[in-house]
C-alpha cells in the first residue's frame, strides 16, 4: 500500500509536470509494489482512470490527452517498472513469463475457508453484500477516516 500511494503521487507529478525523472521513479515504485503484491495492478488502474477522468473534467483537449509527451511518460514508467520488477522477483530471472502465469493463479484461484462474521459463519465465496463496506470500516484507523474526510472538503 506504502509504495502504491508513492506510485500515485509521483505519477500525477510526472503527467502535471510533464518530468520524466517523476515517471522513472514511478516505475521504481511501481516495480517494487508489484514484485510485493501483485494486486499492484488494479491500483494502477485505478490511478490511470481517475487522472483520465480529471483530465476531461478540466476540459483538457483531446490532442493534449494524449501528446506525444504523456505517451513517452507511460513508456518510460512502464519500462522503469518492468525492469524494477524483472531485478526485484528472482522467479522472473528464470521465466519472465511467470508473471502472467502469476495473475492467471491469481484471477481463477479462490479462498473456500470459513469467516466468522457478526457471530455467523460463512464460507469465503458466500460473504454477504454488505462484508466488504464492514471490513473496510472495522479495520481502517480512526485517524485515516479523519484524514479523509478532511480531504473530501
Amino acid at each position: 500500500m506504502f509504495f502504491s500511494v508513492i506510485v500515485s503521487f509521483l505519477l500525477f507529478l510526472a503527467f502535471n509536470k510533464e518530468k520524466s525523472r517523476y515517471a522513472v521513479f514511478a516505475g521504481i515504485f511501481g516495480g517494487l509494489a508489484l514484485s510485493i503484491r501483485v494486486d499492484a495492478l488494479l491500483f494502477l488502474l485505478i490511478f490511470f482512470l481517475s487522472y483520465l477522468v480529471y483530465l476531461i473534467w478540466i476540459k483538457t483537449k483531446f490532442k493534449d490527452i494524449f501528446s506525444l509527451k504523456k505517451k513517452t511518460l507511460f513508456g518510460l514508467f512502464s519500462f522503469s517498472c518492468a525492469i524494477t520488477l524483472f531485478l526485484t522477483w528472482p522467479s522472473l530471472w528464470k521465466n519472465p513469463l511467470l508473471f502472467f502465469h502469476a495473475i492467471s493463479y491469481f484471477l481463477h484461484h479462490s479462498w473456500t475457508g470459513n469467516v466468522l462474521y457478526f457471530g455467523e459463519i460463512y464460507t469465503g465465496n458466500n460473504l454477504p453484500w454488505h462484508y466488504a463496506l464492514a471490513y473496510l470500516l472495522i479495520t481502517t484507523p480512526i485517524l485515516t477516516f479523519l484524514f479523509f474526510s478532511f480531504g473530501l472538503f
